[in-house]
């Protein structure tokens, strides 16, 4: 949830972009290039913003009244991930707001998923 909100959390997001943004999390738990656990994954340094220091702590927007709806829709769209809902191949295990030399499989929404 800390992670699809914080990185799709605008209303300019469609649900399939915050899906797959949980689904570059869970591609990369079961990568072996990357940590074993959603945890270790999103708190790892220099990903996901500020979550290796801070830990899995929602920013402090969210708990603002107009951002409800947004964090609901992340709720409810890693629930779907968890749940096994994947949009991405298994190999696409970046995403971020520039494109990774080793390949983009697409751009949307303002992110590039990147193998």
């Amino acid at each position: 949830t800390v992670v699809i909100y914080q990185e799709q959390g605008g209303d300019y997001s469609s649900d399939e972009t915050r899906i797959k943004i949980g689904n570059v999390v869970t591609n990369r738990v079961k990568s072996p290039n990357f940590p074993n656990t959603i945890t270790e994954v999103v708190c790892a340094k220099n990903q996901w913003g500020n979550l290796s220091k801070t830990g899995l702590v929602l920013p402090s927007r969210a708990s603002l009244p107009q951002e409800q709806e947004a964090l609901q829709r992340a709720v409810d769209c890693a629930k779907r991930v968890l749940e096994g809902e994947s949009l991405l191949p298994d190999n696409v295990v970046w995403a971020a707001e520039f494109a990774r030399v080793e390949g983009v499989y697409e751009y949307v929404d303002g992110t590039y998923f990147c193998y």
